[in-house]
């Protein structure tokens, strides 16, 4: 009897002693939760891409989602907007909002034509690139060539746009195509080129300029001026120079596209040996390549003062105004003698008989003229200007009416 007294009491000790040390056990805590926010959260996504929901709590549920870590992978989708609930056993459901870009990467325009470029000539034109998503992007840009970009590469913060220049350099003659291609994470964007290589080729009307006679006086300066049609006859813009010879000053070549025509203006100034003046000027580019050529003459001369008989500018009363008829007159006694009339200008008073030119009057040569007035005619107002080769002058002679 005693052993099993003895095992009875030795097991009510041992209970009683776990009682006790599990009183002085800490007793477990529950961990704190939150509920997520349930505003609706934006997300952006390239199309072909799985969308990706993030878990926000461990009792959340996305239908059709599989599980992934930290969240769920729906389908990718073609573009638009995708609205995915969120369901939670917990907390009020959420939702999120997902904008599907058909390209992440923007490129404007969508397509670069360079037009006419002259062979060997560089042109550049600009392309804006813009990133389409909420995170940073690397890009990366390669072009066939004879196209170029200024800078291969570049980094796309969130949401920002960068200016890139794009160039061609034709090397030969005729229609080019090409693209750039932008290459990032995501995929490419190709951007499609053209350009069409030529030459600007320049004609002038008329093709040789003469100055005429122009006379050379000591102590005065003599100034001759012509004017000269420049046109582009090429098929690519013409950005021509030449190079005037010496006593002439040119008005620059312009900038000309195919087909463009411009008035330019030239001048000779003799500051030399009396004689003949026979120069070739050409049009060259930047790279020496003549483009044309234009011929210059003047033919420098000393000459005595003009003996001068003007027979006086008289004009009589018409019914449309006042109508008159006279001439100008080298009066010379000398074989030698020639006078050289550069200009005739009317004040108040219109005279035709003179185109323009320079006209060498031999000796008792005659330079016919035709007046014209209008009704309000004031003679007192009126007077003929001749610019001719005499160190005196010009010369203004006054108007008449007779009856």
């Amino acid at each position: 009897m005693r052993p099993l007294r003895w095992l009875l009491g030795l097991a009510a000790t041992a209970l009683g002693c776990g009682a006790i040390s599990s009183a002085f056990e800490p007793v477990p805590t529950a961990r704190p939760f939150r509920c997520p926010p349930t505003a609706p959260t934006f997300r952006h996504v390239p199309s072909g891409e799985a969308i990706f929901v993030e878990r926000l709590s461990e009792f959340e549920v996305v239908d059709g989602g599989i599980p992934t870590d930290g969240g769920w992978l729906l389908p990718p989708s073609d573009g638009g907007v995708v609205v995915v609930p969120v369901v939670s056993a917990l907390c009020t459901s959420r939702q999120v909002v997902v904008e599907v870009f058909g390209q992440p990467l923007e490129v404007q325009p969508s397509q670069v034509d360079f037009g006419r470029v002259s062979i060997g000539e560089r042109r550049a034109l600009p392309v804006r690139v813009r990133n389409l998503l909420d995170s940073p992007m690397d890009v990366s840009v390669h072009c066939t060539t004879p196209f170029s970009v200024g800078q291969p590469g570049l980094q796309l913060s969130s949401r920002a746009e960068a200016m890139l220049d794009l160039s061609f350099q034709p090397p030969d003659a005729g229609l080019v195509l090409g693209k750039c291609t932008f290459s990032h994470a995501y995929g490419t964007v190709p951007l499609p080129l053209s350009g069409q290589g030529g030459r600007g080729r320049v004609s002038f009307e008329p093709a040789v300029v003469d100055f005429g006679p122009v006379a050379l006086f000591v102590g005065r300066e003599q100034t001759v001026r012509r004017e000269v049609t420049a046109r582009n006859v090429g098929e690519a813009p013409l950005e021509g120079r030449w190079a005037p010879p010496p006593e002439y000053a040119f008005e620059p070549l312009p900038s000309l596209d195919a087909g463009e025509a411009r008035r330019l203006s030239l001048t000779f100034r003799p500051t030399g040996d009396i004689g003949l003046r026979d120069h070739v000027v050409r049009s060259t580019r930047s790279d020496d390549t003549v483009e044309g050529q234009l011929r210059v003459q003047a033919d420098v001369r000393v000459m005595p003062p003009c003996v001068r008989f003007f027979a006086g500018a008289r004009v009589s009363p018409t019914d449309g105004g006042f109508e008159g008829s006279t001439q100008f007159v080298n009066d010379g006694v000398q074989a030698t003698q020639q006078c050289l009339v550069y200009s005739v200008r009317g004040v108040g008073i219109f005279v035709h008989g003179w185109d323009g030119g320079t006209v060498l009057l031999q000796p008792g040569e005659a330079l016919p003229l035709h007046l014209l007035a209008v009704p309000e005619f004031d003679p007192a107002d009126a007077s003929v200007t001749f610019e001719i080769s005499d160190p005196n002058g010009p010369f203004t002679y006054p108007v008449f009416v007779v009856p």
